[in-house]
């Protein structure tokens, strides 16, 4: 009985770290948890959301950037509404609400320089009351 516990344990960290899409990404503001898609390279970040049709109310696109810096972003092919939230580190240092899908070449950037961008569905700033100085941590849950 102990070894049939103790393979189904060494099979299921096997899985993990063979098959990641049983990790799930999230980013917690203050109490509010968000399922992300992380993006950190030129070509998902270049395509980004675009050609989504919605996003769960708990859920969004994380840009990842290597350095701090003022990235620019635009609403080019979008479906709905975004709310920007900009992260240095871990903490979020600006926000910007309710872009509408009906500017694609509006450019969006935040104040002061940062390594992440969180969208998420407009609304859900002012629904999670999310605030600048907000403390933010980024982590991993397995899920079966």
């Amino acid at each position: 009985m102990r070894y049939n516990f103790f393979f189904l344990v060494i099979f299921l960290l096997l899985l993990a770290v063979f098959f990641p899409v049983f990790w799930v990404d999230k980013l917690q503001i203050g109490n509010r948890v968000f399922e992300v898609v992380i993006v950190d390279n030129e070509e998902s970040r270049y395509r980004g959301l675009s050609g989504y049709e919605k996003l769960p109310n708990c859920a969004g696109m994380l840009f990842v950037h290597d350095t701090p810096g003022r990235y620019k972003y635009v609403m080019r092919g979008m479906k709905f509404d975004l709310d920007f939230v900009f992260i240095k580190e871990d903490v979020v240092i600006d926000i910007v609400k309710n872009v509408s899908k009906n500017n694609p070449q509006k450019i969006i950037e935040g104040d002061g320089l940062y390594n992440m961008i969180l969208e998420v569905p407009a609304g859900c700033i002012d629904d999670f009351n999310i605030k600048v100085n907000m403390k933010v941590r980024r982590f991993r849950e397995f899920r079966l």
